[in-house]
């Protein structure tokens, strides 16, 4: 009896530690996925600031507010989803797909408003800071979608040497160890 009490106190152990691990890198991935998603929304902020500031006179100003409008909501999306440990990275990236169509857009119309040839579109003072905020923002996006990628493969590569009804049930590292141990008694 003294043994069994034993084993099962040192399952319990090993369970704990095994799923305080596995939480805490999934906390870790989150947290710089978030990071990533606040920068974007960082640079977007203040991106749309500098818009109003040097081109609220162009014919093409309510695109520019439009497109950085998504961009900000869909950088807060990704940051609330982000910190959930069973958010899909699938989701993210096709979120980061649709804020970097966005900042693509932004790019267009920046370049379109400065080489205006209808004569009605005009910036106000030097733009090279706007160009160089919307070209931050675009590196962060960029930086944001490797990084996604790179977890999405590690997970696949995971997932690939695992037996496929372990892949199917998704079952904790712990409780499997649990479930041997206990069958062993």
């Amino acid at each position: 009896m003294k043994t069994i009490i034993l084993r099962v106190s040192a399952t319990l152990i090993s369970i704990v530690t095994l799923n305080s691990t596995v939480t805490e890198a999934r906390t870790v991935q989150s947290n710089d996925l978030a990071r990533y998603a606040q920068r974007i929304d960082s640079i977007s902020h203040e991106l749309r600031q500098e818009l109003v500031t040097h081109y609220r006179h162009t014919h093409e100003f309510d695109y520019l507010m439009r497109s950085i409008s998504r961009i900000i909501n869909m950088a807060h999306h990704i940051t609330e989803v982000s910190v959930h440990s069973h958010s899909s990275l699938q989701h993210i990236s096709n979120d980061l797909e649709g804020i970097d169509r966005e900042a693509h857009h932004i790019n267009e119309i920046m370049k379109a408003s400065t080489l205006s040839w209808n004569g009605r579109s005009h910036t106000h003072g030097r733009t090279s800071h706007v160009h160089r905020l919307r070209y931050s923002l675009n590196e962060t996006i960029h930086s944001m979608q490797d990084a996604v990628s790179s977890l999405r493969h590690q997970y696949k590569r995971r997932s690939s040497h695992r037996p496929s009804h372990i892949i199917q049930r998704q079952t904790s590292p712990g409780i499997s160890l649990l479930s041997l141990i206990l069958s062993q008694l």
